[in-house]
């Protein structure tokens, strides 16, 4: 550790829980009353052409950001009434037209963010995020730019109180637009509006590959689909169901073909997508919910929930993408959580916020000729939150408890049918229920702080 006055400089690895460990391991309890966290990294890599440099760029994005959070909260470092800021990004509040990993790694920082709000302010801190377009960095000698803000401005913002602030403020608008508006970001990308790019997409869709297909909405989408195309591929882990999924499915015409599908292992997606040719239709339906507080779950955990729930849906797609023959329709299964994020929901709706916006995304890079459809449904019923991950504990509860899926009025079945009819009539986004979750979305788009005190 270097020391200047009274100014301290130590190396940490943001990422690594050990090392942070160690960087904090001579600050006393209740000796810091103010955190800034600026840990970010962007690099130009797609998925497409270097995957394990962008799931790196995300890893340090997210969990840089969270870890020294979790360890200086566990260790009781930060006082009671301290005040932590972290930096975020315009970019996460809208999706930009390049396929780099940026905007995906800082949607998942601000839905994590937002849930750390609500579990930090049990414990009588605050955090606040700080969203600034690009700052002007003269002496950095890797991300050196004399284009943006000045960073004078950003530190006014830092101090300045609220949960959260953009840089120029008007970029809030961005938030707005992208949540209620999205097709005029689409036009700024190059993307023409949907009544005239839906004409190039393709109704035959003949070989379908669904994820997390042996249960819940993925089973029914089988059902659906198996009398509509000729070969369909269903993956998932357990195979014993699939197996049986594909006996009560002999008498349709389609051939169904199980296929082992571990969204854990990068190498076992790889594996799935080398042996797929021809693929119509992608539904990445496959996830794990997993309830409990932030700070109290095992980093491991939550980097596996990035990887099932963001991360293997986008190298899958990646994969399938670089072939010869690219899908026709891609569907990605989101949820109401990537909205914002809430109490002890966090690690499972920070990385569909990602995912949400990697759809945006691809949308924007490919939309011309291949339909790109986000789904976002309300909580139904389904077997989601009874083979997901619990780890909540007392001090949890003291957030807003989880609402069980078993009390929801629509079932996987309503749920598949309403998919089915928008990927057949080639719509890009399905809201389930329309109405109520397009409620949602405004709502949090327009008055977040009434959003945040109703779904706390």
């Amino acid at each position: 550790m270097c020391e200047h006055g009274n100014v301290a400089y130590k190396t940490i690895n943001a990422t690594e829980e050990s090392s942070v460990n160690e960087g904090f391991s001579g600050l006393e309890e209740d000796s810091v009353d103010f955190v800034l966290i600026t840990v970010g990294l962007n690099k130009s890599v797609t998925p497409l052409n270097n995957f394990e440099d962008y799931s790196k760029v995300v890893d340090i994005n997210v969990l840089g950001c969270v870890i020294p959070i979790k360890v200086l909260v566990e260790r009781k470092i930060v006082s009671r009434g301290a005040k932590i800021v972290v930096i975020g990004s315009t970019s996460g509040h809208f999706a930009g037209g390049a396929l780099d990993p940026y905007s995906v790694s800082k949607w998942i920082l601000v839905n994590e963010c937002s849930s750390l709000q609500h579990e930090l302010s049990h414990r009588g801190i605050s955090l606040k995020v700080v969203n600034p377009r690009t700052i002007k960095n003269v002496r950095s000698e890797y991300f050196r730019t004399s284009n943006g803000i000045n960073v004078d401005s950003v530190v006014s913002k830092v101090l300045s109180s609220g949960y959260q602030c953009f840089c120029p403020w008007y970029y809030g608008a961005f938030h707005f637009i992208e949540r209620t508006n999205s097709w005029l970001f689409d036009r700024a990308f190059g993307l023409p509006l949907y009544c005239f790019r839906s004409k190039n997409y393709q109704s035959e869709l003949n070989t379908i590959l669904i994820t997390g297909a042996s249960s819940g909405l993925g089973k029914e989408l089988a059902y659906r689909f198996a009398g509509q195309c000729k070969t369909m591929y269903l993956a998932a882990r357990n195979q014993e169901a699939l197996n049986d999924i594909k006996k009560e499915l002999s008498t349709y015409p389609c051939e169904v073909i199980p296929l082992m599908l571990d969204l854990s292992s990068y190498e076992s997606v790889k594996e799935v997508s080398m042996s797929l040719k021809g693929i119509d239709l992608i539904i990445n339906n496959a996830g794990q919910q997993v309830q409990g507080s932030i700070l109290n779950t095992d980093v491991e955990l939550y980097r596996k929930s990035i990887r099932i729930n963001c991360l293997s849906h986008i190298l899958l797609t990646a994969e399938l993408l670089k072939q010869e023959y690219q899908p026709k329709c891609i569907v990605n299964v989101l949820s109401t959580t990537a909205v914002s994020g809430r109490a002890n929901l966090g690690i499972y709706s920070s990385p569909k916020a990602g995912l949400w916006a990697w759809t945006k995304v691809l949308r924007r890079n490919y939309g011309k000729k291949i339909n790109v459809i986000e789904v976002i449904p309300a909580t139904f019923k389904s077997g989601l939150h009874k083979k997901g991950v619990s780890v909540l504990t007392n001090s949890d509860n003291q957030g807003k408890s989880f609402v069980s899926s078993s009390k929801m009025g629509f079932t996987s079945k309503d749920v598949s049918e309403k998919v089915y009819k928008g990927i057949c009539s080639r719509r890009d986004k399905i809201l389930i229920p329309s109405f109520k979750v397009r409620a949602f979305i405004i709502l949090e788009a327009l008055m977040p702080n009434i959003f945040r005190r109703m779904f706390s």
